[in-house]
Protein backbone atom coordinates (compact mmCIF):
# COMPACT_ATOMS: atom_id res chain seq x y z
CA UNK A 1 0.00 0.00 0.00
CA UNK A 2 1.49 3.33 -1.08
CA UNK A 3 1.44 6.10 1.53
CA UNK A 4 -0.04 9.38 0.39
CA UNK A 5 2.42 12.24 0.18
CA UNK A 6 2.23 14.66 3.08
CA UNK A 7 1.45 17.93 1.31
CA UNK A 8 0.37 21.17 2.87
CA UNK A 9 -3.05 22.57 2.21
CA UNK A 10 -2.57 25.80 0.31
CA UNK A 11 -5.49 28.24 0.42
CA UNK A 12 -5.37 31.54 -1.43
CA UNK A 13 -2.82 33.71 0.40
CA UNK A 14 -3.79 37.19 1.64
CA UNK A 15 -2.16 40.29 0.29
CA UNK A 16 0.85 40.49 2.60
CA UNK A 17 3.94 42.15 1.18
CA UNK A 18 7.31 42.47 2.82
CA UNK A 19 7.03 46.25 2.56
CA UNK A 20 3.75 46.29 4.49
CA UNK A 21 5.22 44.10 7.22
CA UNK A 22 8.30 46.35 7.40
CA UNK A 23 6.04 49.40 7.86
CA UNK A 24 4.24 47.64 10.72
CA UNK A 25 7.57 46.86 12.41
CA UNK A 26 8.69 50.48 11.95
CA UNK A 27 5.37 51.71 13.31
CA UNK A 28 5.63 49.60 16.46
CA UNK A 29 9.25 50.66 16.95
CA UNK A 30 8.38 54.36 16.53
CA UNK A 31 5.46 54.23 18.98
CA UNK A 32 7.66 52.69 21.67
CA UNK A 33 10.72 54.89 21.15
CA UNK A 34 8.73 58.13 20.92
CA UNK A 35 7.19 57.20 24.29
CA UNK A 36 10.41 56.83 26.24
CA UNK A 37 12.10 59.78 24.52
CA UNK A 38 9.13 61.95 25.54
CA UNK A 39 9.71 60.85 29.14
CA UNK A 40 13.39 61.78 28.82
CA UNK A 41 12.56 65.18 27.31
CA UNK A 42 10.03 65.97 30.01
CA UNK A 43 12.67 65.40 32.70
CA UNK A 44 12.48 67.95 35.49
CA UNK A 45 9.55 69.75 33.88
CA UNK A 46 7.18 67.19 35.38
CA UNK A 47 6.19 67.48 39.03
CA UNK A 48 7.42 64.90 41.54
CA UNK A 49 4.90 62.49 42.99
CA UNK A 50 5.53 61.59 46.62
CA UNK A 51 8.43 59.18 47.10
CA UNK A 52 8.44 57.97 43.49
CA UNK A 53 11.73 58.71 41.75
CA UNK A 54 10.62 58.37 38.15
CA UNK A 55 7.37 60.34 37.98
CA UNK A 56 7.56 60.77 34.18
CA UNK A 57 7.05 57.07 33.57
CA UNK A 58 4.25 56.90 36.14
CA UNK A 59 2.40 59.89 34.63
CA UNK A 60 2.76 58.44 31.12
CA UNK A 61 1.39 55.06 32.18
CA UNK A 62 -1.36 56.70 34.23
CA UNK A 63 -2.53 58.64 31.16
CA UNK A 64 -2.43 55.39 29.16
CA UNK A 65 -4.54 53.65 31.82
CA UNK A 66 -7.15 56.42 31.70
CA UNK A 67 -7.21 56.27 27.89
CA UNK A 68 -7.70 52.49 28.03
CA UNK A 69 -10.59 52.92 30.47
CA UNK A 70 -12.27 55.38 28.08
CA UNK A 71 -12.01 52.85 25.26
CA UNK A 72 -13.56 50.15 27.45
CA UNK A 73 -16.46 52.45 28.39
CA UNK A 74 -17.17 53.89 24.94
CA UNK A 75 -15.61 51.34 22.58
CA UNK A 76 -18.66 49.05 22.36
CA UNK A 77 -20.33 51.62 20.10
CA UNK A 78 -17.63 51.07 17.48
CA UNK A 79 -16.88 47.86 15.61
CA UNK A 80 -13.30 48.95 14.90
CA UNK A 81 -11.09 51.97 15.47
CA UNK A 82 -10.52 52.33 11.74
CA UNK A 83 -14.27 52.69 11.19
CA UNK A 84 -13.99 56.18 12.72
CA UNK A 85 -11.16 58.10 10.98
CA UNK A 86 -11.45 61.04 13.38
CA UNK A 87 -9.93 58.86 16.15
CA UNK A 88 -6.65 58.71 14.23
CA UNK A 89 -6.59 62.45 13.57
CA UNK A 90 -7.39 63.36 17.18
CA UNK A 91 -4.61 61.02 18.35
CA UNK A 92 -2.26 62.66 15.82
CA UNK A 93 -3.03 66.11 17.25
CA UNK A 94 -2.43 64.79 20.76
CA UNK A 95 1.01 63.37 20.01
CA UNK A 96 2.00 66.51 18.12
CA UNK A 97 1.29 68.44 21.31
CA UNK A 98 4.27 66.55 22.73
CA UNK A 99 6.54 68.69 20.56
CA UNK A 100 6.16 71.36 23.23
CA UNK A 101 8.38 69.20 25.44
CA UNK A 102 11.39 69.87 23.20
CA UNK A 103 11.75 73.61 23.88
CA UNK A 104 9.88 73.63 27.23
CA UNK A 105 8.93 77.28 26.68
CA UNK A 106 5.48 76.83 28.21
CA UNK A 107 4.66 77.00 31.93
CA UNK A 108 5.00 73.72 33.84
CA UNK A 109 1.23 73.11 34.11
CA UNK A 110 0.90 73.45 30.32
CA UNK A 111 3.88 71.14 29.76
CA UNK A 112 2.24 68.58 32.03
CA UNK A 113 -1.00 68.79 30.02
CA UNK A 114 0.94 68.41 26.74
CA UNK A 115 2.76 65.39 28.14
CA UNK A 116 -0.46 63.72 29.28
CA UNK A 117 -2.11 64.42 25.92
CA UNK A 118 0.91 62.96 24.13
CA UNK A 119 0.69 59.80 26.25
CA UNK A 120 -3.04 59.44 25.49
CA UNK A 121 -2.46 59.96 21.77
CA UNK A 122 0.45 57.53 21.64
CA UNK A 123 -1.63 54.88 23.43
CA UNK A 124 -4.47 55.36 20.95
CA UNK A 125 -2.06 54.95 18.05
CA UNK A 126 -0.71 51.79 19.72
CA UNK A 127 -4.26 50.38 19.64
CA UNK A 128 -4.59 51.50 16.01
CA UNK A 129 -1.33 49.65 15.20
CA UNK A 130 -2.60 46.49 16.86
CA UNK A 131 -5.85 46.67 14.89
CA UNK A 132 -3.92 46.90 11.62
CA UNK A 133 -2.23 43.61 12.51
CA UNK A 134 -5.57 41.79 12.63
CA UNK A 135 -5.37 41.63 8.82
CA UNK A 136 -2.39 39.26 9.04
CA UNK A 137 -2.00 35.65 10.11
CA UNK A 138 -0.88 34.97 13.67
CA UNK A 139 2.67 33.92 12.78
CA UNK A 140 3.30 37.23 11.00
CA UNK A 141 1.70 39.07 13.94
CA UNK A 142 4.12 37.30 16.32
CA UNK A 143 7.10 38.15 14.09
CA UNK A 144 6.07 41.84 13.90
CA UNK A 145 5.74 42.09 17.70
CA UNK A 146 9.11 40.41 18.26
CA UNK A 147 10.93 42.54 15.65
CA UNK A 148 9.40 45.74 17.00
CA UNK A 149 10.52 44.83 20.52
CA UNK A 150 14.00 43.94 19.27
CA UNK A 151 14.53 47.19 17.34
CA UNK A 152 13.25 49.37 20.19
CA UNK A 153 15.51 47.51 22.66
CA UNK A 154 18.51 48.14 20.41
CA UNK A 155 17.58 51.84 20.16
CA UNK A 156 17.28 52.11 23.96
CA UNK A 157 20.73 50.55 24.36
CA UNK A 158 22.38 53.09 22.02
CA UNK A 159 23.56 56.14 24.04
CA UNK A 160 23.23 58.44 21.03
CA UNK A 161 19.43 57.96 20.98
CA UNK A 162 19.21 59.22 24.57
CA UNK A 163 21.71 62.07 24.30
CA UNK A 164 19.94 63.29 21.14
CA UNK A 165 16.46 62.66 22.52
CA UNK A 166 14.91 65.67 20.76
CA UNK A 167 16.01 64.48 17.30
CA UNK A 168 14.96 60.90 18.08
CA UNK A 169 11.58 62.16 19.27
CA UNK A 170 10.96 64.23 16.11
CA UNK A 171 11.88 61.34 13.81
CA UNK A 172 9.87 58.67 15.61
CA UNK A 173 6.74 60.84 15.93
CA UNK A 174 6.87 61.57 12.20
CA UNK A 175 7.52 57.90 11.41
CA UNK A 176 4.55 56.81 13.56
CA UNK A 177 2.10 59.08 11.76
CA UNK A 178 3.42 58.34 8.27
CA UNK A 179 3.57 54.55 8.76
CA UNK A 180 0.10 54.18 10.28
CA UNK A 181 -1.48 56.46 7.67
CA UNK A 182 0.18 54.56 4.81
CA UNK A 183 -0.80 51.21 6.28
CA UNK A 184 -4.41 52.29 6.78
CA UNK A 185 -4.63 53.24 3.12
CA UNK A 186 -2.76 50.17 1.85
CA UNK A 187 -4.71 47.57 3.81
CA UNK A 188 -8.12 49.04 3.05
CA UNK A 189 -11.21 48.79 5.21
CA UNK A 190 -12.29 45.52 6.75
CA UNK A 191 -15.68 44.67 5.23
CA UNK A 192 -16.42 41.67 7.49
CA UNK A 193 -18.87 42.69 10.23
CA UNK A 194 -18.63 41.66 13.85
CA UNK A 195 -21.06 38.84 14.63
CA UNK A 196 -23.76 39.90 17.10
CA UNK A 197 -24.81 36.35 18.06
CA UNK A 198 -24.27 35.24 21.66
CA UNK A 199 -20.94 33.60 22.41
CA UNK A 200 -20.61 30.00 23.48
CA UNK A 201 -18.22 30.66 26.36
CA UNK A 202 -18.20 30.18 30.08
CA UNK A 203 -18.53 33.82 31.14
CA UNK A 204 -17.30 33.13 34.66
CA UNK A 205 -14.08 31.58 33.31
CA UNK A 206 -13.66 34.42 30.79
CA UNK A 207 -14.18 37.19 33.35
CA UNK A 208 -12.01 35.38 35.89
CA UNK A 209 -9.17 35.02 33.40
CA UNK A 210 -9.26 38.71 32.41
CA UNK A 211 -9.40 39.76 36.06
CA UNK A 212 -6.52 37.42 36.88
CA UNK A 213 -4.42 38.81 34.02
CA UNK A 214 -5.14 42.36 35.20
CA UNK A 215 -4.10 41.47 38.75
CA UNK A 216 -0.93 39.74 37.56
CA UNK A 217 -0.01 42.68 35.32
CA UNK A 218 -0.70 45.20 38.07
CA UNK A 219 1.59 43.42 40.52
CA UNK A 220 4.25 42.92 37.85
CA UNK A 221 4.27 46.67 37.10
CA UNK A 222 4.34 47.62 40.78
CA UNK A 223 7.21 45.19 41.36
CA UNK A 224 9.22 46.74 38.53
CA UNK A 225 8.80 50.25 39.96
CA UNK A 226 9.46 49.02 43.49
CA UNK A 227 12.70 47.30 42.45
CA UNK A 228 13.83 50.31 40.42
CA UNK A 229 13.25 52.74 43.28
CA UNK A 230 15.29 50.46 45.58
CA UNK A 231 18.18 49.82 43.18
CA UNK A 232 21.42 51.68 43.76
CA UNK A 233 22.88 51.13 40.30
CA UNK A 234 21.99 50.11 36.78
CA UNK A 235 20.43 51.89 33.83
CA UNK A 236 16.68 52.34 33.60
CA UNK A 237 16.76 50.24 30.44
CA UNK A 238 19.18 47.36 31.14
CA UNK A 239 20.20 46.38 27.64
CA UNK A 240 21.19 42.79 28.38
CA UNK A 241 17.89 41.96 30.08
CA UNK A 242 15.96 43.56 27.21
CA UNK A 243 17.66 41.28 24.69
CA UNK A 244 17.00 38.21 26.84
CA UNK A 245 13.37 39.31 27.12
CA UNK A 246 13.06 39.59 23.33
CA UNK A 247 14.66 36.15 22.92
CA UNK A 248 12.17 34.61 25.37
CA UNK A 249 9.30 36.42 23.65
CA UNK A 250 10.42 35.03 20.28
CA UNK A 251 10.50 31.48 21.66
CA UNK A 252 7.04 31.83 23.23
CA UNK A 253 5.30 33.45 20.27
CA UNK A 254 7.11 31.97 17.27
CA UNK A 255 7.57 28.43 18.60
CA UNK A 256 4.42 27.91 20.65
CA UNK A 257 1.92 30.22 19.00
CA UNK A 258 -1.59 30.03 20.46
CA UNK A 259 -1.34 26.35 21.35
CA UNK A 260 0.24 27.09 24.71
CA UNK A 261 0.06 30.77 25.58
CA UNK A 262 -0.16 29.73 29.22
CA UNK A 263 3.51 28.72 29.05
CA UNK A 264 4.35 32.40 28.67
CA UNK A 265 2.15 33.25 31.66
CA UNK A 266 3.99 30.67 33.76
CA UNK A 267 7.37 32.19 32.82
CA UNK A 268 6.08 35.67 33.68
CA UNK A 269 4.74 34.43 37.01
CA UNK A 270 8.06 32.78 37.87
CA UNK A 271 10.07 35.93 37.06
CA UNK A 272 7.81 38.22 39.08
CA UNK A 273 7.66 35.94 42.12
CA UNK A 274 11.46 35.55 41.88
CA UNK A 275 11.85 39.34 41.84
CA UNK A 276 9.61 39.74 44.89
CA UNK A 277 11.48 37.04 46.79
CA UNK A 278 14.82 38.73 46.04
CA UNK A 279 13.44 41.94 47.52
CA UNK A 280 12.31 40.07 50.63
CA UNK A 281 15.79 38.71 51.39
CA UNK A 282 17.61 40.29 54.37
CA UNK A 283 20.27 41.71 52.07
CA UNK A 284 17.91 42.62 49.25
CA UNK A 285 19.34 42.10 45.76
CA UNK A 286 17.66 45.15 44.31
CA UNK A 287 19.19 45.37 40.86
CA UNK A 288 18.76 41.64 39.98
CA UNK A 289 15.20 41.97 41.28
CA UNK A 290 14.66 44.92 38.92
CA UNK A 291 16.07 42.95 35.98
CA UNK A 292 13.70 40.05 36.72
CA UNK A 293 10.74 42.42 37.07
CA UNK A 294 11.65 44.22 33.81
CA UNK A 295 11.84 40.93 31.94
CA UNK A 296 8.51 39.86 33.40
CA UNK A 297 6.77 43.09 32.37
CA UNK A 298 8.38 43.04 28.91
CA UNK A 299 7.13 39.50 28.30
CA UNK A 300 3.70 40.41 29.60
CA UNK A 301 3.53 43.37 27.21
CA UNK A 302 4.42 41.27 24.16
CA UNK A 303 2.08 38.48 25.19
CA UNK A 304 -0.68 41.02 25.86
CA UNK A 305 -0.30 42.51 22.37
CA UNK A 306 -0.40 39.08 20.74
CA UNK A 307 -3.40 37.85 22.73
CA UNK A 308 -5.33 41.08 22.06
CA UNK A 309 -4.79 40.76 18.30
CA UNK A 310 -5.96 37.13 18.36
CA UNK A 311 -9.04 38.15 20.35
CA UNK A 312 -9.79 40.92 17.84
CA UNK A 313 -9.37 38.45 14.95
CA UNK A 314 -12.22 36.29 16.30
CA UNK A 315 -14.64 39.17 15.54
CA UNK A 316 -16.45 38.16 18.70
CA UNK A 317 -15.59 41.40 20.50
CA UNK A 318 -15.41 45.09 19.64
CA UNK A 319 -11.75 45.82 18.91
CA UNK A 320 -11.69 49.13 20.89
CA UNK A 321 -12.94 47.21 23.94
CA UNK A 322 -10.40 44.41 23.41
CA UNK A 323 -7.49 46.82 23.20
CA UNK A 324 -8.88 48.92 26.04
CA UNK A 325 -8.94 45.84 28.30
CA UNK A 326 -5.39 45.00 27.23
CA UNK A 327 -4.27 48.55 28.02
CA UNK A 328 -6.00 48.49 31.40
CA UNK A 329 -4.26 45.18 32.11
CA UNK A 330 -0.81 46.53 31.24
CA UNK A 331 -1.17 49.99 32.78
CA UNK A 332 -3.32 49.34 35.87
CA UNK A 333 -0.27 49.37 38.16
CA UNK A 334 0.07 53.14 37.63
CA UNK A 335 -3.28 53.80 39.31
CA UNK A 336 -2.25 51.85 42.40
CA UNK A 337 1.20 53.47 42.48
CA UNK A 338 -0.32 56.93 42.09
CA UNK A 339 -2.68 56.28 44.99
CA UNK A 340 0.14 54.99 47.20
CA UNK A 341 2.36 57.95 46.29
CA UNK A 342 -0.35 60.53 47.00
CA UNK A 343 -1.06 58.81 50.33
CA UNK A 344 2.66 59.00 51.18
CA UNK A 345 3.02 55.22 51.60
CA UNK A 346 6.55 53.83 51.28
CA UNK A 347 6.36 51.39 48.37
CA UNK A 348 9.59 49.71 49.52
CA UNK A 349 7.97 48.59 52.77
CA UNK A 350 8.56 44.87 53.35
CA UNK A 351 4.98 44.22 54.43
CA UNK A 352 3.81 45.59 51.08
CA UNK A 353 6.27 43.31 49.28
CA UNK A 354 4.97 40.32 51.22
CA UNK A 355 1.39 41.27 50.32
CA UNK A 356 2.33 41.58 46.65
CA UNK A 357 4.02 38.16 46.75
CA UNK A 358 0.86 36.60 48.14
CA UNK A 359 -1.34 38.41 45.63
CA UNK A 360 0.76 37.41 42.66
CA UNK A 361 0.95 33.81 43.83
CA UNK A 362 -2.85 33.66 43.94
CA UNK A 363 -3.08 35.26 40.49
CA UNK A 364 -0.52 32.80 39.11
CA UNK A 365 -2.50 29.83 40.44
CA UNK A 366 -5.60 31.33 38.85
CA UNK A 367 -3.84 31.62 35.51
CA UNK A 368 -1.98 28.31 35.35
CA UNK A 369 -5.01 26.62 33.78
CA UNK A 370 -4.99 26.75 29.97
CA UNK A 371 -8.76 26.91 29.74
CA UNK A 372 -9.29 30.62 30.38
CA UNK A 373 -6.60 31.88 28.01
CA UNK A 374 -7.73 29.36 25.40
CA UNK A 375 -11.26 30.85 25.59
CA UNK A 376 -9.91 34.36 24.96
CA UNK A 377 -8.44 33.50 21.56
CA UNK A 378 -10.95 30.89 20.35
CA UNK A 379 -14.32 32.46 21.16
CA UNK A 380 -17.06 30.65 19.28
CA UNK A 381 -20.68 31.55 18.51
CA UNK A 382 -23.66 29.57 19.72
CA UNK A 383 -24.48 28.33 16.20
CA UNK A 384 -21.79 25.70 16.80
CA UNK A 385 -23.31 24.77 20.14
CA UNK A 386 -22.92 21.05 19.72
CA UNK A 387 -19.95 19.08 18.57
CA UNK A 388 -22.11 17.10 16.15
CA UNK A 389 -23.57 20.18 14.49
CA UNK A 390 -20.21 21.85 14.05
CA UNK A 391 -18.61 18.72 12.70
CA UNK A 392 -21.55 18.22 10.37
CA UNK A 393 -21.23 21.76 9.00
CA UNK A 394 -17.48 21.49 8.45
CA UNK A 395 -17.33 17.73 7.91
CA UNK A 396 -16.71 17.89 4.13
CA UNK A 397 -13.98 20.45 4.66
CA UNK A 398 -12.35 18.46 7.46
CA UNK A 399 -12.32 15.31 5.36
CA UNK A 400 -10.99 17.18 2.32
CA UNK A 401 -8.12 18.66 4.34
CA UNK A 402 -7.34 15.32 6.02
CA UNK A 403 -7.08 13.56 2.67
CA UNK A 404 -5.08 16.37 1.09
CA UNK A 405 -2.37 16.65 3.75
CA UNK A 406 -2.39 13.06 5.00
CA UNK A 407 -3.75 13.44 8.54
CA UNK A 408 -3.97 10.37 10.76
CA UNK A 409 -7.41 9.43 12.16
CA UNK A 410 -6.58 10.94 15.55
CA UNK A 411 -5.25 14.14 13.93
CA UNK A 412 -8.49 14.30 11.93
CA UNK A 413 -10.49 14.10 15.18
CA UNK A 414 -8.44 16.95 16.62
CA UNK A 415 -8.91 18.98 13.43
CA UNK A 416 -12.69 18.48 13.56
CA UNK A 417 -12.93 19.63 17.18
CA UNK A 418 -10.43 22.48 16.85
CA UNK A 419 -12.11 23.86 13.72
CA UNK A 420 -15.43 23.94 15.61
CA UNK A 421 -13.82 26.22 18.19
CA UNK A 422 -13.43 23.71 20.99
CA UNK A 423 -10.88 24.35 23.73
CA UNK A 424 -7.94 22.09 24.52
CA UNK A 425 -9.50 20.85 27.81
CA UNK A 426 -12.74 20.00 25.96
CA UNK A 427 -10.85 18.07 23.27
CA UNK A 428 -8.84 16.22 25.89
CA UNK A 429 -12.01 15.13 27.67
CA UNK A 430 -13.84 14.24 24.43
CA UNK A 431 -10.95 12.19 23.01
CA UNK A 432 -9.89 10.73 26.37
CA UNK A 433 -6.37 12.14 26.05
CA UNK A 434 -4.16 14.33 28.19
CA UNK A 435 -4.07 18.05 27.38
CA UNK A 436 -0.36 17.83 26.47
CA UNK A 437 -1.13 15.06 23.98
CA UNK A 438 -3.89 17.15 22.42
CA UNK A 439 -1.49 20.09 22.10
CA UNK A 440 1.04 17.83 20.42
CA UNK A 441 -1.56 16.64 17.89
CA UNK A 442 -2.69 20.23 17.34
CA UNK A 443 0.88 21.32 16.58
CA UNK A 444 1.15 18.50 14.00
CA UNK A 445 -2.15 19.53 12.42
CA UNK A 446 -0.95 23.14 12.22
CA UNK A 447 2.31 22.07 10.57
CA UNK A 448 0.64 19.81 7.99
CA UNK A 449 -2.06 22.37 7.17
CA UNK A 450 0.43 25.24 6.93
CA UNK A 451 -1.32 27.42 9.54
CA UNK A 452 -0.13 28.94 12.81
CA UNK A 453 -3.24 29.59 14.90
CA UNK A 454 -6.71 28.30 15.68
CA UNK A 455 -8.39 31.13 13.80
CA UNK A 456 -6.46 30.27 10.64
CA UNK A 457 -7.41 26.62 11.08
CA UNK A 458 -11.10 27.50 11.44
CA UNK A 459 -10.96 29.72 8.33
CA UNK A 460 -9.21 26.95 6.43
CA UNK A 461 -11.85 24.37 7.38
CA UNK A 462 -14.68 26.74 6.44
CA UNK A 463 -13.07 27.48 3.08
CA UNK A 464 -12.47 23.78 2.39
CA UNK A 465 -16.09 22.97 3.35
CA UNK A 466 -17.44 25.55 0.89
CA UNK A 467 -15.18 24.22 -1.88
CA UNK A 468 -16.18 20.62 -1.15
CA UNK A 469 -19.91 21.47 -1.24
CA UNK A 470 -19.53 23.44 -4.47
CA UNK A 471 -17.66 20.56 -6.10
CA UNK A 472 -20.36 18.13 -5.00
CA UNK A 473 -23.13 20.29 -6.51
CA UNK A 474 -21.48 20.63 -9.91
Amino acid sequence: MTRKPNRRWTPSPPQQTLGTIALLVLGGFSIDVSGWTAILLAGDALPGIGPLEYSGTLLYVLSSAITSTIFIAAGSRLQTLRACPCIFYVAAVFILSGLALVEQALPRPMLLICFLLFAAGNTTLLFFWLELMTRFNSHIVAAIIVLSALTSSIAAAIPWASTHAAFTFFVTVAATLICLNRLDRALGKDSNPRDSRPLEVDKHVLIGTIAGLCLASMISGITQNLAFSSADSGAFYPGSSDLVTVALLAVILLSLGDVNLSTGVKIISSLTIGSLLLLLLPNALNYPAYVFASMSYGLLTGLGYYTAVLMAKTRAFSTPVVFGIMGAMLFSSSIVLFGLAVAGIDIADRSLIALLTLGYSLAAIWLLSDRGIDLLVTAKYSSAHSHGAAQGDLGPGVQAIAGKVGLTPRETDVLALASSGRSVPFMAEKLVLSENTVKSYLQKVYAKCGVHSRQELISLAEQAAVEAINNRNR
